[in-house]
């Protein structure tokens, strides 16, 4: 369900604002208004079934000791600071995390942006990572679904998540993390991710983002839902229900006659 925000409206862009929101984007930053934006709906009949190796990762399985979390005002990013390479490795490079985003909603107004097979999932978690060498840059999308019991690997986040209730609040962990246990396990070796290519879902809406969605659906608390859900977008002084974070995605995007893969998992 759309809601209104006029704090929102202060910042350069968002998602509530009534003069700053999506469909007011372009006005300021044009490149928002290009061809092959995202994100988008996929579907497994439209998709080329191509072959791609394996996705790997690389420190993964290794706790996250030390992260700053912080509530941007369009969604809740966690910065790694410790000494750990992580990294996906996929197509013979390697690609190291910088940050995760997270966008939500509930589960009667699901909040993740790229929609699979006609299912908006509750939750999308984005894996910013980047090949320096190449200068490319991709978005791994992983989804969750609400479910009654509380997913363990999310408790080191959610339980810092009331100290960063307003815009520009940050944080640091106080549990270790482990990113290994936040990926969805892969159910099918026929049906693995999605692959297109696109732009950076925000402003300035940067282009060249290579998307890998992964099909595959992990699961999170309703009672750790809820403390994403109680988030705000705006300030302290500002807070009201209207400016709550979520549902915090662009809507969808055109097609525009790109060629979307779906991989199979290929050892």
């Amino acid at each position: 369900m759309e809601h209104s925000c006029e704090a929102d409206n202060k910042y350069p862009w968002s998602y509530h604002g009534t003069d700053n929101g999506p469909s007011n984007w372009g006005k300021s930053y044009p490149a928002c208004e290009k061809e092959f934006q995202s994100p988008m709906e996929l579907k497994n009949e439209l998709a080329d079934d191509s072959i791609f190796k394996a996705i790997e990762f690389e420190g993964f399985d290794q706790p996250v000791t030390k992260a700053t979390v912080q509530n941007m005002g369009w969604t809740v990013m966690i910065t790694l600071g410790d000494d750990v390479q992580r990294a996906m490795k996929w197509m013979n490079r390697t690609f190291d995390l910088r940050n995760i985003h997270f966008h939500f909603g509930t589960e009667s107004d699901p909040g993740a942006e790229n929609v699979i097979n006609g299912v908006r999932h509750t939750m999308e978690i984005q894996y910013y990572v980047y090949q320096k060498e190449l200068d490319v840059k991709v978005i791994l999308s992983t989804f969750m679904d609400v479910d009654d019991d509380n997913y363990s690997a999310l408790d080191p986040i959610t339980e810092v998540l009331s100290e960063v209730m307003y815009r520009n609040d940050s944080t640091e962990l106080k549990s270790d993390l482990y990113l290994s246990n936040l990926l969805p396990k892969i159910s099918s070796v026929e049906d693995y991710y999605f692959l297109y290519d696109g732009f950076k879902a925000i402003p300035p809406c940067v282009p060249v983002y290579l998307w890998v969605i992964y099909k595959d659906v992990g699961k999170v608390g309703k009672d750790q839902l809820d403390t994403f859900n109680a988030l705000y977008s705006v300030e302290k002084d500002d807070a009201s229900d209207d400016c709550l974070m979520g549902p915090n995605y662009r809507p969808l995007q055109k097609r525009d006659n790109r060629i979307m893969f779906t991989a199979p998992y290929y050892s």
